[in-house]
């Protein structure tokens, strides 16, 4: 019984640490991991810097999509980013000192159905690829409403990326970041699990984000998928990683909006990158949530627990 209490509260510590950056032995529901090598690419989301509230502006939110094996709530989504040039956003601290942080960031997380993509019947050409369709669910998270540590994930020689002014930088920085994002039960999107047929229902998760910095330069990318299906998360899942923009609609007083096009770009290493005219896929996980955790341990315990009976 000693032995089963000690493997119950072993467990009940991992549900704890659910709560924090997530870990390769940790169990997912889904998961693309990052490509860690030179090869390794960030797709800027986000608006285009610096950035005049006065004048004409473009934002770009990101999206890549993922499978649905079983009916349930995303509660738990992990992603990795960098920043371009290893500059992170600055604010100031309530002491007014001036502090570089990862965190100084607000994100906007969305879950999109799908639109398959359209193909010529005989020579199986894409016509027009997959893409997000209907905004599900939206989730807004500004800085400390999520975690994301200090010290990076990972360092190593990556790129960086815009789509929309094909900029392309190779080894342009070295530090990347893994940000968490939790999710109350209760405000959680379900998804809907395998179809009538036994297939997987596809979703696509967004990434858009408000980059909080004193000096208007700090740009986040995400980063792209380890491309090495041999290698646990690696590979390519079903259709391109995609884009879309919004407009700044200036009204004259430093205020206005942001217009979306509603028109979603497929996502493709560029001409200078060693994979050109690849598909691109982005790097994140979603995972049990934490309270699928503490139900695991319990049901543990209590397993042991007829067992020892």
């Amino acid at each position: 019984m000693k032995n089963a209490t000690v493997i119950a509260i072993c467990v009940l510590i991992s549900a704890g640490a659910a709560l924090a950056d997530w870990d390769v032995n940790d169990p997912f529901k889904y998961v693309q991991m990052p490509d860690k090598t030179p090869t390794g690419m960030d797709v800027k989301a986000g608006i285009e810097r610096p950035f005049d509230p006065l004048q004409d502006g473009v934002r770009k939110m990101l999206a890549d999509d993922f499978p649905c094996q079983q009916r349930g709530p995303i509660t738990d989504i992990h992603i990795w980013g960098s920043w371009k040039n290893d500059d992170l956003p600055v604010q100031e601290s309530g002491g007014g000192t001036q502090i570089a942080d990862p965190g100084n960031a607000a994100f906007y997380l969305g879950i999109w159905t799908d639109i398959p993509a359209i193909t010529d019947p005989g020579s199986g050409q894409v016509l027009e690829p997959s893409r997000p369709g209907q905004l599900l669910r939206e989730f807004y998270f500004q800085p400390g409403e999520y975690i994301v540590d200090s010290v990076p994930a990972f360092q190593g020689d990556e790129d960086w990326y815009n789509p929309n002014t094909s900029e392309f930088s190779d080894n342009n920085h070295q530090n990347a970041y893994l940000y968490n994002f939790f999710i109350d039960e209760a405000d959680a999107f379900v998804q809907e699990g395998p179809d009538a047929t036994g297939a997987p229902t596809i979703y696509w998760l967004s990434v858009d984000v408000d980059v909080l910095d004193l000096y208007d330069r700090a740009e986040f990318g995400w980063k792209t998928r380890d491309p090495n299906p041999n290698n646990p998360g690696g590979g390519h899942f079903l259709d391109d990683a995609a884009y879309m923009d919004a407009t700044w609609e200036p009204d004259g007083t430093g205020s206005g909006q942001w217009n979306w096009t509603d028109t979603w770009n497929e996502l493709r290493y560029p001409d200078q990158h060693e994979f050109q005219g690849d598909s691109i896929d982005l790097a994140f996980v979603i995972t049990p949530e934490p309270a699928t955790m503490t139900l695991l341990a319990i049901g543990g315990l209590a397993l042991l627990r007829r067992r020892r009976k």
